[in-house]
């Protein structure tokens, strides 16, 4: 499939962007998301993809990019959802993920999943005089992992054909500004599953929603990345209430500081 096959162009207009990624059914975070944005402002949202697989509020995430009218990119958990064919849901990490993830695409009713089957591999906006490209993963790929420690050489194979200004991209769940020639690469994190390390090397999920807001000044693009706290035990009532599976075991992943 060509590129221009791949591509829907979007011109936004205003001169401060949302960008999110990686909801993840975490209704709470993107209500925080949302409250956050509207403070300051920002009234036009993005969405990177994974939107409402894993977490225990599949439909209420997808609704409430939805009010917004809420363009996304397609992430690979949105396919997985979209088709639930039990060869997607395989894990090498056990069987918690699998068993959430086919219980959110079964959350899902006809206009939840003609959403989702909205989503584009690619969106290129127009926005403030600049090209943004966005994507999941990477424009190659939904599953690609484009990070600090990606390699020069993959990172030119990635972009070097491409002449837009800024390139955004979520799917790792970490926040990141990387600069490839006069461009910018940007990752706004995760609104409800950012990751984090601790002091002994273990990964955890902090209490925050992460999000970027693209913001423009004259011809000069700046990029805000934003993390905002919201009420881990408003989480747990949600998650209790939800009938998601493995519902204690999704809760211990997350520590209060």
């Amino acid at each position: 499939m060509s590129d221009a096959e791949h591509h829907e162009v979007l011109a936004i207009e205003g001169d401060s962007l949302a960008i999110v990624s990686d909801v993840h059914g975490n209704s709470v975070a993107l209500r925080a998301v949302i409250d956050d944005m509207t403070d300051i402002g920002v009234n036009a949202m993005l969405s990177l993809g994974d939107v409402a697989a894993t977490g225990p509020s599949p439909r209420e995430s997808l609704r409430a990019l939805m009010k917004l009218k809420t363009p996304s990119v397609m992430g690979n958990t949105d396919e997985r959802i979209l088709r639930p064919e039990p060869s997607k849901f395989n894990s090498k990490r056990g069987p918690e993920i699998p068993a959430i993830d086919s219980w959110c695409a079964s959350q899902l009713d006809g206009d939840d999943s003609s959403y989702v089957s909205s989503f584009k591999p690619l969106i290129r906006l127009q926005f403030g005089g600049k090209d943004i490209l966005c994507y999941h993963g990477s424009p190659r790929s939904n599953t690609e992992v484009i990070d600090v420690t990606t390699a020069e050489d993959v990172i030119h194979d990635c972009f070097a054909a491409r002449r837009e200004q800024l390139f955004a991209g979520g799917h790792t769940h970490v926040q990141m500004l990387r600069r490839y020639g006069s461009s910018q690469i940007i990752n706004p994190g995760s609104v409800g599953l950012p990751y984090d390390i601790g002091s002994d090397g273990t990964h955890y999920r902090p209490v925050r929603a992460e999000y970027a807001i693209v913001e423009m000044n004259g011809a000069a693009a700046s990029v805000r990345f934003r993390r905002v706290p919201y009420d881990l035990d408003e989480l747990a009532r949600t998650v209790e209430s939800s009938g998601m599976p493995h519902s204690e075991w999704w809760m211990s992943k997350w520590k209060r500081k």
